[in-house]
């Protein structure tokens, strides 16, 4: 998708909501996000996205628990459907967990593929990424949440 070029500001111009949607970006649009290597069950997902100008896209999405959610591997979120991240230069976004007992958050980081949220880390680790028990074995109630801005093909 393509965004217009931000119009010319000058003082004492009027500016209206199409020329600031120009050079805020597009309307924000909610995404189910896919998954790899984990079984939603009765959790619940959601995300959203917003075209900014210059190939940049911003993504959050977020996987809450149930009680029947199952991880077999390393967690892998989708990016929003047709989304294909530029990745001669890594990019990274931010991740947050949330354990919900005893209720602890951990903030971390995730490595970028083309197309998922592919690598959440925690803190220091050797482990390649969030799965059934890293950062620590996830739980009914328990959230994934992840977001950043990314340059696109």
């Amino acid at each position: 998708m393509t965004q217009p070029v931000p119009p010319n500001f000058y003082a004492g111009s009027f500016v209206d909501a199409d020329d600031l949607q120009g050079v805020a970006g597009g309307p924000k649009t909610p995404y189910i996000p896919s998954l790899t290597n984990l079984s939603i069950g009765n959790g619940t997902r959601v995300g959203w996205y917003r075209w900014m100008n210059s190939g940049v896209i911003k993504v959050l999405a977020q996987i809450v628990w149930g009680s029947t959610t199952t991880v077999a591997g390393v967690i892998e979120i989708g990016l929003p459907s047709g989304v294909t991240l530029d990745v001669t230069a890594p990019q990274l976004g931010v991740a947050l967990g949330t354990d919900s007992a005893p209720f602890t958050r951990f903030a971390g980081l995730t490595v970028m593929s083309a197309t998922t949220f592919s690598r959440m880390i925690f803190g220091s680790t050797t482990s390649t990424g969030a799965n059934a028990t890293y950062p620590w074995t996830w739980g009914n109630g328990d959230a994934l949440i992840v977001c950043g801005e990314f340059h696109t093909i």
